[in-house]
Formats: structure tokens, C-alpha cells, sequence
């Protein structure tokens, strides 16, 4: 045997890390598969919860900065409406609510003065009141209950 850990017999091809040459490039070959495939794997962002930041984004696009988020009591929905000045002059408030799991918008609505608030976990308590009322006329005449869907 020599200095570099050759010899001159059969194991000619022995390297000087005591590995056949031979065998390196099946294992190379296979430490650079297992890399790529695990890289891909670790790399892969999930798509279906959708981020805060995303959903924030999303409702700003559709009803401008100024807005109060208000999630659901389990936190699948989020309830996101227009902030108001009350001194202004009579205006339509518009709101959505988003599907956390899909980040898709399952309800888009507006309404007159009134409010909108969750009345269970998937219900919202819509109150709009189109103008003055009569007389014999009741706020809860305007009361509508809106039963959300979840997004396939």
C-alpha cells in the first residue's frame, strides 16, 4: 500500500477516505435526490389557513383603512366592518366576513345606519333601518338574521 491508501492489487480503486469510488456515486446520487425532495417538502408553504396579514389585505382592499375586525367566538370567521363617524351624514356601512381556513369571503353586505354583530357562531344579527320609522313601527322590524356559509 502506498501513501494515498492505494494498492497495487484488486483494491486498485480504494480512495484515501477508504471508499470505493464505485460505490460514492449511488450514495451521492442519493443524498442529492433525498435533499432536493426533503428541501421541496420543508419549503412548501401551506395555502389553506390563510395569513392575518392576507385577510387584513383583502378587507382593506374591499372596504378601504379605516375598519374594525371582530373574529367569531370559535375564530373561524372574521367579522370585518366599516368604521363610521357618527356625525356624518347618512350613509350605507358596508362589511364582510372571511372564511379563516380558505381566506375567502363568504359574506359581503351593506347597510344603513344600524349595526352588525355575530349573533352565534355562524350567524350575524343585521340591523338596517331604511329611514325614520312610522308610528307602530319597531327597530326589531329590521332585525335580519344571516346564517354564514363555510367556503368549499
Amino acid at each position: 500500500m502506498n501513501a494515498l491508501g492505494t494498492s497495487r492489487g484488486r483494491h486498485r480503486l480504494f480512495s484515501t477516505f477508504g471508499v470505493y469510488p464505485e460505490l460514492m456515486f449511488p450514495k451521492f446520487l442519493l443524498v442529492v435526490c433525498l435533499s432536493l425532495v426533503g428541501g421541496n417538502l420543508l419549503g412548501c408553504k401551506s395555502t389553506s389557513p390563510a395569513q392575518g396579514e392576507d385577510m387584513t389585505k383583502l378587507a382593506t382592499q374591499q372596504l378601504g383603512n379605516d375598519l374594525d375586525s371582530f373574529p367569531n367566538a370559535s375564530g373561524k370567521f372574521i367579522l370585518y366592518v366599516q368604521k363610521t363617524d357618527p356625525l356624518a351624514a347618512r350613509r350605507a356601512v358596508r362589511f364582510l366576513v372571511i372564511d379563516k381556513s380558505t381566506g375567502a369571503i363568504v359574506e359581503q353586505q351593506s347597510f344603513l345606519p344600524g349595526y352588525v354583530k355575530w349573533a352565534n357562531e355562524d350567524t350575524l344579527e343585521l340591523l338596517s333601518v331604511p329611514g325614520t320609522l312610522r308610528s307602530g313601527e319597531s327597530l326589531s322590524q329590521y332585525v335580519r338574521m344571516i346564517k354564514l356559509r363555510s367556503s368549499k
